[in-house]
Order: structure tokens, then C-alpha cells, then sequence
């Protein structure tokens, strides 16, 4: 079922804009407004958080993973069990506030900007922001990811960070979200 419309008209988003975007952009938020994970926690403040040890723990539709100083550089949330059923009661977010099965695209866009890497595949939407963490930082959007490909060499990727979203595109909810190190994705990463 699509989304109801609104009684107004939706504002009109600039094309390729940018919304600002912190480190704390890049936390997961629970129920109680509090960071539930922190993106660049050492392995020993998760696991005095989450009260016990583990190795790349991941429930139904939540995952963190650390990089090989055991800092998380990367999780992702789904609205979706592992068995692809959707999750009742579903309370992790960003701290942006785009939820799993609530947020919508325009949430995204709204949210995020509109200059996201965009593909259409198997019903699904995959949104993707690239930002660049400067000296200060502070976040700068990567407006092509291909130019900053040319410019950096593969080892000198540790200023480059990712967030996604997979967007039903019959209802245009947000299934999952996951953000990203660019050491974790580098590899897997293709340039069309």
C-alpha cells in the first residue's frame, strides 16, 4: 500500500543538495533518544554496553562490525527478521530519525539531500551518500564518488564514509539503512 499523501503540497526538494551531517549522523538511536551504538566505539565500550562479549554480533535486523583496531566501522538496521518477515515494534533509527519501515524516501531526501547515489534492482531502491571527514570534523558530501576514486589512492580511504538506504519502490518505505567506514566497503565497491 503507498503512503498516504499529504493535505498540502509537498515542498520541492533543490536538485543535488546536501543536508549537513556530523559524526553523530552516523550513531544508532533506541527508544530512549540515547545513542544505542556510537559509529567509531571501541569493541570494549560495546561490550561493556551491550553487557558481554562478541564477535560481530548480529541479532534478526540489527549487525555492527568492527575494523582491525576493533573500533565499529560499519551496521546496519532492516525492518526484516532473517527471515524476511517485518519486526513488530521496530525502535532503532538514525539520529536524523529515518526508522525501518516507518521513513520514507522523501524522509531520506529531506533529510539526507538529494545527491545520493541512486539504483533501481529487484523492487528495491538503494539510496547512497558518500561524505569525506575533514581535519576539523566536519563532513563535506562526496558529489562523485568516481572523481574521488581518481584522486585518492585505495590506502588513503580513511576520511570516506557511507550511508544507504534499500527503499521498497512499490511503498517507498525505507527497509533497511546501513552505514559504512570506507576500509569496509572499499573492496566490494564498483564504479559504473
Amino acid at each position: 500500500m503507498l503512503p498516504s499523501l499529504p493535505l498540502t503540497a509537498p515542498t520541492r526538494l533543490p536538485d543535488f543538495n546536501a543536508e549537513p551531517i556530523a559524526l553523530n549522523d552516523f550513531n544508532i538511536i533506541g527508544k530512549n533518544e540515547r545513542p544505542f551504538l556510537r559509529f567509531g566505539d571501541s569493541r570494549k565500550d560495546v561490550d561493556t554496553f551491550l553487557d558481554g562479549p562478541e564477535f560481530n554480533y548480529t541479532t534478526s535486523n540489527f549487525g555492527y562490525y568492527f575494523d582491525d583496531n576493533d573500533y565499529i566501522d560499519e551496521w546496519d538496521i532492516s525492518l526484516f527478521d532473517a527471515v524476511g518477515e517485518p519486526e513488530p515494534d521496530f525502535i532503532l533509527r538514525t539520529n536524523k530519525g529515518i526508522i525501518p519501515g516507518v521513513s520514507t524516501l522523501s524522509d531520506v531526501l529531506q533529510q539526507y539531500g538529494t545527491f545520493g547515489y541512486w539504483r533501481i534492482s529487484r523492487g528495491v531502491v538503494d539510496v547512497e551518500y558518500y561524505y569525506e571527514k575533514h581535519p576539523n570534523g566536519s563532513f563535506h558530501p562526496v558529489f562523485s564518488i568516481l572523481s574521488y576514486y581518481e584522486l585518492h589512492d585505495e590506502d588513503d580511504l580513511q576520511d570516506l564514509y557511507k550511508i544507504s538506504f534499500d527503499i521498497d519502490s512499490e511503498s517507498l518505505k525505507v527497509n533497511s539503512i546501513e552505514a559504512k567506514h570506507a576500509p569496509s566497503f572499499w573492496d566490494g565497491l564498483t564504479l559504473m
